[in-house]
């Protein structure tokens, strides 16, 4: 099954670190504000921040794993895959790609406070001009304009809040916020499972999300990298043509030809024979004419967005596999 991809990379680029990405969700009483950015800088620019500590070498016993659900649900399995290495659980249900780059550091969010000031205490409403407000947002530490604070949010409101109390600090509008973890996981080994959640929304979420998982790949520390990005697969409900689907291939297009043997193909694994056996479920014929149309058979799903406990823990077995093949992970 051709779910390691030996076709090797993209545009000269050495294979580096490898990390996984998720968020969760936070509430507060702020009201959102608008706020228009000056034309240098746009909605959904992409600022690639320079990164102090770079390695030639990533540090091989610090992995993480950074997407949504997906990634979630594969965490505890992952974590039992990568014994003797820290393994960093970063999978949150419901995160866009968006989120998933801005915790990551690849693509921090593009920060506005009205009256752009950071106020001496507590939590401000701010604006973030390439990231949306989002309840599945995972609250995350980091530094704005080198004011330490957590970055959360509810559905419509996006919050700063300030870690210690000191003065007020002018704050330019479009500043980024910086992971506190962002040099940690520039120099780690990476899975990355990004955007997913957006492609629903139109075709244009394919440019997007392939834009952003580009961005999070060449970011990564840049003599040795290490990071592994996975295919999407295609909801057990959504049929043959539908957004959703279309643009799951497309993703997965641009992810195959772009980082070929680093890249984990865990569409072509979910759709293939071995994972029944590996997984130990016994197939329908209805589940093997989904997996025929290149959806997610209901056999190996605990909904229709997600797979099962022990389709989770053949997923991990593969992508453990496929790390020991890379020689980013020793075999045991």
């Amino acid at each position: 099954m051709g779910v390691s991809r030996r076709t090797l990379l993209v545009s000269g680029l050495a294979t580096a670190s490898v990390g996984i990405v998720g968020v969760v969700g936070a509430a507060g009483g702020l009201l959102p504000w608008q706020h228009n950015g000056p034309a240098s800088a746009p909605p959904n620019s992409l600022p690639l921040p320079t990164n102090s500590g770079q390695n030639m070498f990533p540090d091989t016993s610090n992995v993480w794993g950074f997407g949504s659900s997906t990634m979630a649900l594969l965490g505890p399995h992952l974590r039992n895959r990568f014994v003797g290495a820290t393994f960093n659980a970063q999978g949150k249900g419901g995160e866009r790609a968006e989120h998933i780059c801005a915790r990551m550091g690849s693509a921090p969010a593009q920060i506005s406070i009205k009256n752009h000031l950071i106020p001496g205490s507590g939590a401000v409403a701010v604006r973030a001009w390439n990231m949306p407000a989002s309840s599945s947002l995972k609250p995350f530490t980091g530094t704005l304009a080198g004011i330490r604070g957590v970055l959360s949010s509810t559905r419509s409101t996006l919050i700063f809040t300030r870690t210690k109390p000191g003065p007020t600090h002018a704050l330019p509008a479009g500043t980024p916020f910086i992971p506190l973890t962002s040099n940690e996981v520039h120099n780690a080994v990476v899975l990355l499972n990004a955007g997913k959640n957006n492609l629903r929304d139109s075709p244009a979420a394919v440019g997007l999300v392939n834009t952003l998982t580009n961005a999070a790949y060449q970011w990564m520390a840049p003599s040795i990298k290490r990071c592994v990005v996975m295919t999407h697969f295609v909801n057990s409900n959504e049929p043959v043509g539908s957004l959703q689907y279309t643009n799951v291939q497309a993703v997965n297009h641009n992810i195959l030809q772009n980082y070929g043997e680093v890249a984990f193909d865990l569409n072509a694994y979910v759709l293939s024979k071995e994972i029944w056996k590996e997984s130990g479920i016994q197939p329908t014929r209805a589940d093997l004419q989904q997996q025929a149309m290149g959806v997610k058979a209901t056999g190996l799903s605990r909904d229709a967005g997600h797979l099962n406990d022990a389709a989770n823990a053949a997923v991990a077995a593969r992508i453990g596999a496929h790390f020991i093949a890379l020689g980013y992970y020793p075999a045991a």
